[in-house]
Parts: C-alpha cells; structure tokens; sequence
C-alpha cells in the first residue's frame, strides 16, 4: 500500500449501508470465488484515493495520508525529492510537525506536487496542469498561413447561413446529426465574421464546460489558420470571469449559467452575433432571458447549432421555431431525397454505423425495489424520467446490476471499448467499483468535481481514447462535448423516454472510419426494463432514428 491507511477508513466507499450490502450480492452472484475489495487492502485503498483525488489539494489530507505513511518507501522517496529528511530518533511532536511542514505546499504544477506524485506512484494526470490555471482573458496572434479545411457538405451548410445572416438580425440554425461537425461548422462562420467585420463581439453559448472547451479548441485550430486580425478571447465559466470593456474584436465562450449571474447583477454586454450549441436549449426561459440581453433587435445576427432541432414538452418546440423566427433548419442536402443525413455520412465514412438489436438488448424481467405512489406518477408523466429518486432506486436493484455486471465483463472479454452511461451517480459507481474487483480498465467520471476533478477528468478521457483504460463509466456528463472516436461499444443502462437524449448518448460512438482513431460500426447495448414498458414504448423510441442504425438480422458481415 502506498501509505498504509487503516481499513476502517478505506472500507467507506458506499454512503451508506445499502449501496454496500447491495454490491456484495452483486459481486457473490457475478463470481462467488472472487475476492471482496473488502478484503483486498491494497485494492481498496487505491479504490479509496482514486475517490478522494479532488482532497490532495487540501493541506490538512496530504497531512493525514503522510501521518500514516511515515517511514515507510514512498514517504522516503518524497522526502528525498524535496531535499529534507529527519531522524528515526525524533519525538512524536517532531515527527508530526515534520509532516505537517512538508504537506504545506501548494496543489499546483510545481516541484512539491511533482515529488508527492512521484514518490507514491500517482499518475501524472492528476497533476494541475496550466490550462487549468489559464487566464479569464488571452490575446489570439493573426497567423501567418491561410488555411481552407472543409468538407464539401459543411461548405454547402456555412454558404446557406451567411446567407441567412447577412441581413441585420437575421438568424438561422444549422441542424446535422452528432458527429457531423457543427462546432467545426460554427467556428468556420464566426472566423469569417471576425474577418469581414470591424471590433465585433461574438458570443458562443453552451450549457456544459465541455462543450465549452471543444469550442474554443475549435476555434484556435481555425483561427491559426485563417484569421486577417488578432482577437481577444474571453472565457466566462466556472472561475473564469468577463472581461466586458474591450473595445477591439473578441470572442466571449460563455457558460449559460455564468452569464445568467452576470446579467442578473445588472452586467451589460451586446453582441453582434451569438451562437448557441446545443440550440434546442435555447428556447427555455432562464436561457432565453440571456439572449434578451446580449441582442440587439434588428442588428444581432442568431446562429443555432443542434443536433436535435426539436425540444420535448409540450409548446416547447413551437417557441424554438419562434426564437429563429420559424426558419426551418439548414441541414445536409444528401442530393438524394432517398438518402437521409445520417445515411450520407454514414456513406462518406464520417460516421460510423450502429447496430442495435438482437443480443444487444439485455433484458431485465424485474426491479426488485418499492416505489411511492409519487414517484409512480412522476415516472408516468412528463417526456422523460427527471425523478432523480426514482432513478436512483431502479439503479438500487441488485437483480438489474447482476445481469450488467455480467454483460460489461463479457464486454471486457471481448476486448471492447465501453461507454457506460449509469441510471445515477450511485450505480456507476457500483459498477465501476464491480469492474476494478476484476481488474478491468475502467475508469469513472462524476459531474461533481469534488469527486472528479477537472484534471482527473482530462487524464481519463485520454487514457479512454488511447486505449490505455477500456471501460469509462459516467452518469450525465459525456453525453455532450465528448468525443472519444475509439468508441466501438455503448452501454445505456440509463432509462430514458427521450429521443433526444437517447440519440446524444449514441452519439457518442458514431465517428467513421474517415475519422482519427473512429470506427466502421458501433454497438449499443440497452437494458429493457420489462416494469417499464408500462411507461413507454421502446420499439418507438429507437425506431424514430432508424436510419442511424442497422437492425441486428441485417448488420452481419
């Protein structure tokens, strides 16, 4: 063990009793001869640091982790790296205040971080790195090459939006499937923006930090490229705040939230063309209010970009055709009216094919849980399942882990690259947890970022992609501004009624053989509830994409 931390303490990676008692029956079904990580002390105090990696920045933990690791290889190491050692002689009082004096650093990409790291055999990755201490506001250079990469499709789509954009406060939106470049698309457009306009302000808009930052990687790969001028770029996320008192040309990539605070402590902004990924989102009212304050009616100039033009509720995809003033969205023209855009792509090789059906749906005959009568109705109402507490509940079923736990570890024997998408944060841990008592691969990813911080995310996602990890497991994080091409399998164990979010979480595995590192053909796995085919139809639900994918009798080679 890297510090010798007491079991008592390592043992509590469930909150509470039942998540623990339930993976026990998992695990005794799935193998009985397999060793608990209970009784695995090595194993389960890696499980216990991988859980608290977001703590080694708090002084008082690495305090806590070299108490124990005294004396002992590592803590040698460590003490050797940074030049200082004391006696075995030492009082108690000294050794502690040695401790405390060589915890005292600060968590960041420096040599104290660097030695700890090292010493005990951490990976890299978790180290800050400096994007992650970038600054809210950086200067782009104008380069010196001219660049034109553009597939002939997405040339077709950006020539219809400047069209469209070319009148003062015109709007447009452009709608093609995941995986087909719309960010790519955006970034082209507003590159030509900057170029063709004096001091303008541009305004990319997103949800999540993950769209975020492909925008602006996006963007910086273009720009190098292409521009005619220098720009300033202006992140508004998380600990990255406006800049609102630049009068030369800037790209402002704002998280939706952020901005939603900035506004409402009477900051004033106005673009002159705004961007919105994610663009079936923009039409509720929080995001709205947003757009209310960064347009100027009749001058800014609205672009959405979405794979998913429609939003599920009732009147909800009425006001999205009234926000882009009811033009219909600009797609791929296939130049075939029997060939659909999936279809197109998937024939250029820049998707790859699905396969769904037959073995890959896993069928579970029972949840072995009680529900309310109010989480009855909520699983009754609504287009999709948003009761958190019922969704917690359905990933409480021993009997339902038991069947995915078998199917992701013959996944594993078949040398498959996985993304898991879990019904709660509680469940993909369990089965994450499950996975590592086999030693697979596999690592987890938790929107929480005090449980997964952002540069362990980072680190994960590129061990995922290099294939050094072959399971990535999440709950309600990848199912946007993730691209992993490596993607041959998708594992859906998250109940869902909504086209949308089902089609966003395919998604994810659909970059072609034309693509880096992507795939000819992508399975998806699902888990078929049999108690709640009472609540939804799950043959409609994957036939409304039925050109994305090969039926099981027909994919074989």
């Amino acid at each position: 063990m890297k510090f010798n931390l007491p079991s008592s303490d390592t043992s509590k990676l469930f909150k509470t009793d039942t998540e623990a008692t339930n993976f026990q029956k998992v695990l005794e079904q799935i193998d009985k001869e397999k060793m608990s990580i209970f009784r695995d002390l090595d194993k389960l105090e890696e499980l216990y640091l991988i859980q608290n990696l977001a703590k080694l920045k708090d002084p008082a933990f690495r305090i806590y982790l070299l108490t124990y690791a005294f004396g002992n290889r590592g803590f040698n190491n460590f003490c050797s790296k940074i030049g200082t050692t004391i006696s075995k002689n030492s009082s108690n009082i000294e050794k502690q205040e040695f401790v405390n004096r060589i915890s005292s650093f600060e968590w960041a990409d420096n040599e104290k971080t660097h030695a700890f790291v090292s010493a005990f055999e951490f990976d890299e990755g978790i180290i800050p790195s400096p994007k992650d201490i970038e600054k809210d506001l950086e200067i782009l250079e104008k380069p010196t090459s001219i660049y034109y990469p553009f597939f002939d499709y997405q040339s077709e789509i950006a020539d219809k939006v400047k069209k469209q954009l070319s009148i003062p406060g015109g709007r447009a939106m452009v709608q093609i499937p995941t995986g087909g470049g719309k960010t790519k698309i955006g970034m082209e457009i507003v590159t030509d923006f900057f170029n063709d306009n004096t001091d303008a302000t541009v305004v990319w808009l997103a949800d999540k930090e993950e769209l975020l930052d492909q925008a602006i990687i996006e963007f910086k790969k273009i720009w190098k490229h292409r521009a005619t001028k220098s720009v300033y770029l202006n992140r508004v996320w998380s600990q990255h705040n406006i800049e609102p008192n630049i009068s030369d040309s800037k790209l402002v990539v704002g998280g939706l939230s952020k901005l939603i605070s900035f506004f409402k402590r009477g900051g004033k902004l106005k673009a002159n063309l705004i961007i919105f990924d994610e663009a079936h989102h923009a039409a509720a009212e929080k995001y709205s209010e947003v757009l209310l304050n960064l347009v100027t009616p009749g001058h800014t100039n609205l672009l959405g970009l979405t794979a998913t033009p429609g939003r599920e509720g009732e009147g909800e995809t009425e006001k999205l055709v009234q926000l882009f003033n009811t033009k219909p969205p600009i797609g791929i023209d296939t130049h075939d009216p029997h060939l659909s855009s999936i279809g197109y792509l998937q024939e250029k090789g820049v998707l790859a094919k699905l396969r769904v059906g037959g073995e890959r749906i896993v069928s579970n005959p029972v949840l072995d849980v009680d529900f309310t009568e109010t989480e009855i109705k909520n699983l009754l109402k609504g287009s999709e399942y948003t009761d958190k507490a019922a969704l917690k509940k359905i990933g409480q079923s021993h009997l339902r882990n038991i069947i995915i736990g078998k199917k992701l570890l013959e996944l594993n024997s078949e040398g498959r690259q996985v993304l898991y998408f879990g019904p709660s944060v509680e469940q993909a841990h369990q089965m994450y947890l499950l996975l590592k008592n086999f030693d697979v691969k596999a690592g987890l990813i938790i929107g929480d970022k005090a449980i997964t911080p952002t540069e362990y995310r980072t680190d994960l996602i590129s061990k995922f992609r290099e294939k050094k990890i072959n399971f990535l497991l999440n709950y309600d994080v990848l199912t946007t501004g993730f691209d992993a091409p490596v993607v041959d399998t998708i594992f859906i164990a998250r109940p869902t009624k909504s086209q949308n979010t089902l089609f966003q979480m395919m998604g994810r595995g659909m970059r072609g053989p034309k693509v880096k590192d992507g795939t000819e053909f992508c399975d998806v796995y699902h888990i078929r509830d049999k108690f709640l085919e009472r609540y939804q139809d799950f043959d409609y639900l994957y036939e409304s994409y039925g050109d994305a994918w090969k039926n099981e009798q027909s994919s074989e080679e």
